[in-house]
């Protein structure tokens, strides 16, 4: 369990070899946490290791303060941007819907504070952690099976490495997911959604007298416009800008199609922006960092395997547009829940129990954020005409009060009551009152004959073709 007092994570009293498949920022959070309570922990990405993407991420305090808790709190410092405002306009007309400023009283009230961040800065974070702390990884070494009965995974090469626990955290289109359990391709919407990332030099916005009106340092700024949104916001030491754009597509297009130059100028031409963005738009073609294509994919009914030996962790379990709000805190709480219910385990027969209680935590937990962000994707992409108007309408009475705390409760809890619920859930409670609650039948429960410890054989070879190891 989590030792408030000390800060850190209780060392189990087994130790069993945990498998991680995915090197972002959900398997290197998982690593991280089940190493932390003293499993042997190796893994295995099919990229070279390094981060992919400078995008900007937000992590809302619930995230903030498990990463406070994993001892972050003085990198955070200095890799992140305190965000005290949430913004929003129609992207096509320009007009100011309304604010949420988050007061420092109200900041007393919650977990942590809001952040905003780069995902590289996080990434090598989590990487610099994991590996201080003995994790080993396998790197350009892809998965392409997995067996949940032999509790083992087949590289492509046919090198096969075995362990008690395999996480899959290999993303939003995990390979490991439809290996293990069964998806409802049917419930899919043909229709994608392009996410343009771009990190634009402050100078250039705060030098342009048009461009510095569209976000202030502390601000997370969200326009709404036609079928498309954009997120601009700083980043550490307000010398950069992120600015995120999601557009959605009128049809799926072949990869030969996917050409991001064109994609751009199609976005321009094609959707009415407020003239200070199509400027924006202008300056942030020259600064992009990354290009995502978002096909929806079905909620996922279980997040552990039959055996449960294997669970879905990060994207892989609760696959989220790339720019939600919480999808990111939701992979650091899934670390702190899998590395707090871990640190209980007597033996290995207890892994089935465990992987259960896992699930049962965190699926209303992700229930909701599904709920809620499938609503808000509704919302961010309404049409010009009634369905804007309307949508416009209600946010100004949302924001009209402009902080939290002149808001009569009722009013409070109707519009943002289910946000502040996800904003201020504490993982490591929620998993403390588990315990507190299920802890002694565990402990009790008769779990039969204890397995031997599975260890993971595979050869290296120094050239570029296999798999490498690198040891921490």
């Amino acid at each position: 369990m989590f030792d408030r007092d000390q800060g850190r994570l209780c060392k189990a009293r087994t130790s069993i070899h945990c498998i991680v498949v995915g090197g972002g920022i959900a398997g290197l959070s998982a690593a991280y946490a089940l190493r932390e309570v003293g499993h042997t922990v190796l893994v295995v990405d099919k990229t070279d290791g390094k981060a992919r993407t400078s995008a900007g991420i937000r992590s809302p305090p619930n995230m903030t303060q498990i990463l406070n808790q994993w001892g972050f709190g003085p990198a955070l410092a200095k890799l992140s941007h305190k965000c005290t405002t949430f913004s929003f306009r129609n992207g096509c007309t320009g007009d100011y819907l309304g604010s949420m400023k988050m007061s420092e009283s109200f900041q007393n009230h919650v977990l942590a504070d809001f952040l905003l961040l780069r995902n590289r800065d996080l990434h090598s974070l989590l990487f610099n952690a994991a590996s201080e702390a003995g994790v080993e990884f396998l790197y350009d070494a892809e998965v392409v099976g997995v067996d949940s009965e032999n509790v083992s995974v087949t590289l492509k090469g046919g090198q096969t490495l075995q362990a008690d626990v395999i996480v899959a955290a290999d993303g939003y289109d995990s390979t490991v997911r439809p290996l293990v359990m069964e998806e409802d391709s049917s419930e899919e919407n043909g229709k994608s959604i392009h996410y343009f990332n771009f990190e634009i030099p402050a100078d250039i916005i705060q030098a342009d007298e048009d461009l510095v009106s569209l976000v202030r340092p502390s601000e997370w700024s969200i326009w709404f416009g036609n079928e498309h949104a954009m997120h601009i916001s700083f980043l550490a030491g307000a010398k950069d800008c992120a600015v995120t754009v999601q557009h959605k597509a009128g049809e799926s297009l072949k990869d030969e199609d996917l050409q991001v130059p064109r994609l751009l100028d199609e976005l321009v031409a094609k959707n009415k922006f407020e003239p200070r963005l199509r400027k924006l738009l202008g300056v942030a073609t020259k600064h992009l960092t990354k290009f995502t294509i978002f096909r929806p994919h079905p909620a996922v009914e279980s997040m552990t395997c039959e055996q449960a030996r294997i669970v879905l962790v990060g994207s892989a379990g609760h696959p989220l547009q790339p720019t939600t709000h919480h999808g990111t805190a939701l992979s650091i709480e899934d670390a702190q829940t899998l590395g707090l219910l871990f640190s209980h385990i007597r033996h290995r027969d207890q892994i089935p129990q465990l992987l259960n209680a896992f699930e049962e935590i965190r699926q209303p937990r992700i229930a909701l954020a599904q709920r809620l962000e499938t609503q808000r994707r509704g919302m961010l992409f309404a049409p010009p005409g009634p369905l804007m108007a309307r949508r416009d309408a209600v946010l100004k009475i949302a924001m009209q009060y402009e902080d939290w705390e002149h808001m009569d409760e009722e009013s409070f809890k109707l519009v943002w009551g289910k946000e502040f619920e996800l904003s201020c859930h504490d993982a490591t409670e929620k998993v403390e009152d588990w315990w507190t609650q299920w802890g002694a039948f565990f402990e009790k429960k008769d779990t039969g004959r204890r397995k031997s410890v599975v260890q993971v054989s595979t050869s290296v070879s120094r050239d570029g073709a296999n798999p490498r190891m690198v040891h921490a």
